[in-house]
């Protein structure tokens, strides 16, 4: 994998409540961003727990088994599980952390497949043959408006409530956490974001953006300008891994 990450604070916000994470070693390595919310700067510890937990809870597997020696979506799941019990167990003492949560959208590499999972509104794309495609589906207030066909999915972007989430990590005892799996190409490409990418730019705009023959940092760079620059309401994160022939898994970009 050739990877790139950044988070940018945006334009409005005092505090950035994103995280994210890369971790690679060889074919095996995983892929995070967490989007906190919560008030007294909680949403920014929310975030930070979950990409520190999650990352020691696939560490420890991920770099110990042989990869036909574990089911990695329920691996997954349970680092996910861990997060809500420690980030809830945590509001539940802080009385300034009380309701905090967050996103997690992550993607875990075995070899040549991916095994991903998600909660809340943050969001991971393929990127393949000209292609882009949305794994995730928002676990949002607005996606059920669109599902049901009352608003666009241009509308959702600028609509009210669109920052409205209907599962979130930490916010309650338990988590529901939907997980999936892919095989991998040469020459895929995923993107990890949050929505502060997601509802500045469109997916067409990111499609054409990710079709530019330029390395990652170019086109991630671009898709941060680009949300800064329709006002960065929000914080912006994303991650954008390329698959490379395996005879050139150990370049860097």
């Amino acid at each position: 994998m050739i990877t790139w990450g950044s988070s940018h604070i945006g334009q409005v916000r005092e505090i950035n409540e994103d995280s994210f994470i890369i971790r690679f070693q060889g074919e095996r390595g995983f892929l995070a961003v967490a989007d906190g919310m919560g008030g007294h700067q909680a949403g920014e510890v929310a975030s930070s727990m979950a990409i520190e937990l999650l990352s020691s809870h696939l560490e420890e597997g991920l770099y110990t088994s042989p990869a036909a020696s574990r089911d990695w979506l329920s691996f997954l799941r349970e680092g996910f599980e861990k997060c809500n019990t420690m980030i809830y167990q945590e509001s539940l003492r802080v009385p300034e952390y009380y309701g905090m949560g967050t996103t997690i959208t992550a993607a875990l590499v075995v070899e040549r497949k991916m095994y991903f999972a998600h909660v809340g509104d943050s969001r991971l794309y393929l990127y393949r043959q000209g292609k882009l495609d949305l794994l995730s589906r928002d676990h949002s207030l607005v996606q059920g408006l669109v599902e049901e066909g009352l608003v666009s999915p241009e509308e959702a972007m600028t609509h009210p409530r669109r920052h409205i989430l209907t599962r979130a990590v930490g916010t309650e005892e338990q988590v529901l956490v939907d997980t999936s799996s892919l095989s991998l190409q040469d020459g895929d490409l995923c993107l990890l974001c949050t929505d502060g990418l997601s509802n500045s730019v469109s997916a067409s705009e990111i499609e054409e953006i990710l079709a530019r023959p330029v390395s990652l940092a170019v086109q991630g760079q671009t898709l941060l300008d680009l949300a800064n620059a329709r006002g960065g309401e929000d914080n912006v994160t994303l991650i954008l891994a390329r698959v490379a022939p395996q005879s050139q898994q150990d370049l860097k970009e």
